[in-house]
């Protein structure tokens, strides 16, 4: 079970990032095709850049450092 909702975490995670980072000015899903209303938005969106770096840093980090370790086991086999 905690495997399955870290993995949709993410999962989500992932596409958001790529979503919002690769393609900034580009409306996506039901805003496609329309006209951007707030593009200062666009801009002010630019500050929090480090944070979502500082996530991912983390994320990467938290998953080397588990990886790393001897198992202690959270799944029982056998």
């Amino acid at each position: 079970m905690f495997i399955a909702v870290g993995a949709l975490g993410y999962t989500v995670a992932t596409i958001e990032t790529y979503k919002t980072f690769f393609f900034p000015s580009k409306p996506r899903g039901k805003f496609a095709g329309k006209e951007v209303k707030f593009p200062e938005m666009l801009k002010r969106r630019q500050r929090f850049i480090p944070l979502y770096v500082s996530i991912w840093i983390a994320i990467i980090l938290t998953f080397v450092i588990a990886v790393s370790q001897p198992f202690q086991g959270l799944v029982v086999f056998g």
